[in-house]
């Protein structure tokens, strides 16, 4: 495969390769890194996929869970709700600092309070966030009320949270057991069990069908779709005569057809659905799929480029025109894929020397343009090499960019690309 740039830390270096097109959508640079959770690593980190919440970015790590504003570029990300799980009385006194971490003092209740798995809801003029600790909790967090409003006890530690595409009360969660349940967070009441051992849940963009991962390797897609059946324990008549007429919905699901794979479930790092019927997996090799899940076909498949780490692929996205995905090779570079084209169109180091294994990589809502990495315990924000119009309309923002101590722009700047003059 032909990438049109080279493996070095200049992007804007000539290539030598006269066949390989020029693309420069996604020529980016680091604008911001921002270090949290004390040192612990970020489990899960997730943009707000619903309107009206694509600004809010969350992560959780240790006992920790934030939520950042990226309404805008560069340097003014920030933190715009910090929620703590903690117990213990860890002051000394009233001069201590608030923020100060004692938690690594406590190395066994840190444990305990640390967070596993988050996931957006949405909500009645609010957004909702559920994030699932060792404890046994989901704690649902409020955007509104900037505080935490509900906690719900289950059987096992949650290890994977996933809000259901069409109904928003129900939470789909997956413990330590491999047990897939549909959860109604009003009543706390289970809706439906999986009868398979699973370990990921993704809804389909049509929200009528569902992917699990199962703990075997396989891939199987469910239908899924509420009938309104009797009640069996509905209450008698007004009129006493016992024929109750009550009626109630219920979860009808039926497995459809299933994907297998060579290795166990652990060994896939991450899928997602492309269209209604087609799904993308990767799996911990930096190996990737473009499954139809109707009749089976393996319609592309690809491989991350350079050196690759196993266990060290991270979580991916597309971007909001579904062209173009975004994922780290473990090799501290950010690699875009072209889905259409079938080629890369961009390796960003990120790093001199060292390695920065990505955990999680999205391309921001609001900025197409800009990308979201997620390593260790830090969250690295790229933003376009060359500010574009379109994407950032704010001219408070253009009047703070400095690069090498000189002042960018202070006016609005379009960038006309290639790609662009050859569609005229």
């Amino acid at each position: 495969m032909e990438v049109d740039s080279t493996n070095n830390n200049n992007e804007n270096a000539p290539t030598t390769n006269s066949k390989t097109e020029s693309d420069g959508r996604y020529n980016v640079e680091l604008t911001r890194a921002i270090k949290e959770n004390h040192g612990c690593d970020i489990r899960e980190a997730i943009f707000c996929p619903f309107e009206g919440g694509e600004a809010y970015f969350a992560t959780c790590g240790g006992n920790q869970v934030n939520v950042y504003d990226c309404n805008v570029r560069g340097n003014y990300i920030s933190t715009l709700l910090n929620y703590r799980n903690w117990h213990l009385q860890t002051m000394k006194n009233r001069m201590e600092q608030i923020k100060a971490n004692y938690e690594k003092k406590h190395p066994d209740a840190l444990a305990l309070k640390s967070f596993n798995s988050i996931c957006w809801m949405r909500r009645y003029r609010d957004f909702y966030i559920a994030a699932a600790d060792n404890e046994s909790q989901i704690h649902i967090l409020s955007m509104v009320q900037q505080k935490c409003i509900k906690i719900i006890k289950t059987s096992a530690s949650v290890v994977a949270l996933r809000a259901h595409a069409k109904y928003p009360n129900v939470l789909c969660t997956i413990d330590t057991k491999n047990e897939c349940k549909f959860i109604n967070i009003g009543d706390e009441k289970i809706l439906y069990s999986l009868p398979d051992k699973a370990l990921q849940i993704r809804f389909s963009p049509s929200h009528d069908r569902f992917c699990v991962v199962l703990t075997n390797g396989n891939i199987r897609e469910y239908l899924q779709k509420v009938e309104i059946v009797k009640d069996d324990d509905a209450k008698q008549d007004d009129d006493g005569n016992g024929n109750g007429n009550g009626k109630s919905k219920r979860f009808v699901i039926r497995a459809l057809k299933t994907y297998k794979f060579e290795g166990k479930g652990g060994d896939i790092s991450d899928f997602i659905y492309f269209v209604d019927n087609v799904i993308i997996v990767g799996n911990e090799e930096g190996e990737f799929r473009q499954i139809n899940m109707d009749n089976l076909e393996l319609q592309h498949q690809w491989k991350a480029v350079g050196p690759l780490e196993h266990g060290n692929v991270c979580k991916f996205a597309l971007n909001e025109a579904k062209d173009c995905m975004v994922y780290g090779n473990a090799a501290h570079q950010v690699q875009i894929y072209d889905l259409k084209k079938k080629k890369y169109l961009r390796r960003i180091d990120t790093a001199r020397g060292r390695k920065m294994p990505f955990s999680f990589a999205s391309f921001c809502p609001l900025h197409p343009h800009s990308i979201m990495m997620v390593t260790g315990c830090s969250v690295y924000k790229y933003d376009p090499f060359e500010l574009v119009k379109e994407y950032f309309p704010s001219t408070a923002d253009f009047a703070h960019q400095f690069r090498n101590g000189i002042q960018l722009f202070t006016q609005h700047r379009s960038v006309e690309y290639e790609v662009d003059k050859m569609k005229q």
